[in-house]
């Protein structure tokens, strides 16, 4: 999956890949995302959290 660079605006590269998991797949649980992105769950919910 190609990444947006949000990195630009301050996301970290994790945070930008998180973020596109959610926009293309929608709402989901920390391990839905972490399954769909291919991180570990702890590196998932740290992005999530610097995403809220």
């Amino acid at each position: 999956m190609a990444t947006l660079d949000l990195t630009t605006f301050g996301f970290t590269p994790t945070e930008s890949l998180v973020y596109e998991v959610l926009l293309r797949g929608g709402p989901g649980t920390g391990y839905a995302i972490a399954r769909a992105a291919g991180l570990a769950r702890a590196n998932a919910y740290g992005a999530l959290e610097g995403l809220v």
